[in-house]
């Protein structure tokens, strides 16, 4: 709507209603039927148009609109240092987050390779300490998983807080050996004083965190030479050795721990060694296999006399483990403190029927009972993912 038509139309909606007043006086004083009037029509003003009343279309350009959170956070994900300070100046909110507590610094550091970004959102007034929901991370956290480490350079120069910790007392740095594989964010946060030395809530420190979830084994040779400490456990009795085998499909990360001295016959405080981790938990035969050919043992027992094939039996879901552990000369006819076999803890815990199907066709005796006189089948029947397979019908005939 033009604002200088706006008179106009005050005076033509005075002239009618004076011009109405008339008619209605006229009809109270002669008694005229209102049919019988014939009203003059009303004049337009001068220079008065039809485009200059509501009724006509604004030639007028419109101020553009501020981005909506959702959109302003997905520019900041992409978008250039230019466009993301033009929509400040349209007036989005630098400081505004989703549901999740994802706020615009936190997309841009995660997703945008531009480290000039950042700079854009400071002189804004962006804030660096501020933490997502979920998990309580900062800026510098989700800084870890950019490619390009001069973000996270441009955060540490910035003054973001490398000593925050998230929900689970999880640092930075063991944030970022966990998802970074380049070894450079490592140097740049040990350079800015991040603590080597420091522990989660469990006890665990970068170096665990780094064999455990990162795929290059430089990253812990590297914190290694760093002083981190390779004899180190966690509350459950767990050193990064540990990490690795049950964790890290990278045969390479156990093979680069064991060459910097790590010990193989470490037991954690359940008495599982590294090679009963890892068949328990690494659906990855060749790490397994990497530490029997360092010399793990594999008739070792933890402390209610299971096996390491029991551990695979009972947890792992990839039967190609079973294999590889029988192969290897794993007793299938082995039972624990309680007389039960691999085939038992298989049938009763394991949510892949195939893995019990792999012990069946290795030769494990599904008649044999344990000190209570069950059977596997006995077993079998507490698994549901079992009970529902074909390999349950195999299972139970085999047992007659």
């Amino acid at each position: 709507m033009k604002m200088e038509a706006f008179p106009m139309r005050m005076i033509r909606m005075f002239r009618c209603f004076r011009l109405l007043m008339s008619v209605v006086l006229f009809v109270l004083l002669t008694g005229v039927p209102v049919r019988a009037i014939e009203l003059p029509p009303i004049p337009e003003l001068p220079g008065e148009t039809a485009e200059e009343n509501e009724l006509g279309p604004s030639t007028e350009s419109q101020p553009e609109r501020a981005l909506a959170t959702g959109e302003f956070l997905e520019l900041c994900k992409n978008g250039s240092p230019e466009e993301i300070r033009s929509a400040i100046e349209r007036g989005s909110d630098v400081n505004a987050g989703d549901n999740k507590g994802m706020t615009p610094m936190m997309c841009a550091v995660r997703h945008n390779k531009n480290p000039d970004v950042l700079g854009v959102l400071l002189k804004a007034g962006a804030d660096l300490e501020a933490k997502e929901h979920k998990h309580g991370l900062t800026a510098l956290y989700f800084a870890s998983w950019n490619e390009n480490p001069e973000v996270l350079s441009a955060l540490l120069k910035a003054g973001a807080d490398f000593e925050a910790r998230d929900n689970y007392g999880t640092t930075v740095l063991m944030h970022t050996v966990s998802v970074n594989e380049n070894p450079v964010v490592l140097a740049l946060l040990l350079t800015a004083g991040a603590d080597l030395k420091a522990k989660d809530t469990n006890a665990s420190n970068a170096l665990m965190y780094a064999a455990g979830s990162n795929e290059n084994p430089d990253m812990v040779v590297a914190l290694l030479k760093a002083g981190a400490d390779l004899k180190a456990k966690d509350e459950n009795g767990w050193s990064a050795l540990m990490y690795a085998a049950a964790l890290n499909e990278n045969p390479k990360m156990v093979a680069a721990l064991l060459k910097a001295g790590a010990d193989i016959k470490e037991k954690d405080n359940f008495g599982n060694t590294a090679l009963m981790n890892a068949a328990r938990r690494n659906e990855n035969p060749d790490v397994v296999l990497t530490l029997l050919k360092a010399g793990a043992d594999l008739k070792a027992k933890d402390k209610y006399g299971e096996t390491v094939l029991m551990k695979a039996a009972e947890f792992n879901e990839n039967p190609e483990m079973i294999g590889a552990l029988l192969k290897a000369g794993a007793d299938i006819k082995a039972k624990d403190t309680a007389g039960e076999t691999a085939l038992m803890h298989a049938a009763q815990w394991n949510k892949n029927p195939d893995v019990v199907l792999a012990l069946l066709k290795a030769g494990a005796d599904p008649k044999v009972k344990d000190k209570n006189g069950k059977r596997a089948i006995d077993y079998a029947q507490e698994n549901e993912k079992l009970k529902a397979s074909p390999v349950f019908t195999i299972l139970r005939n085999a047992s007659k």
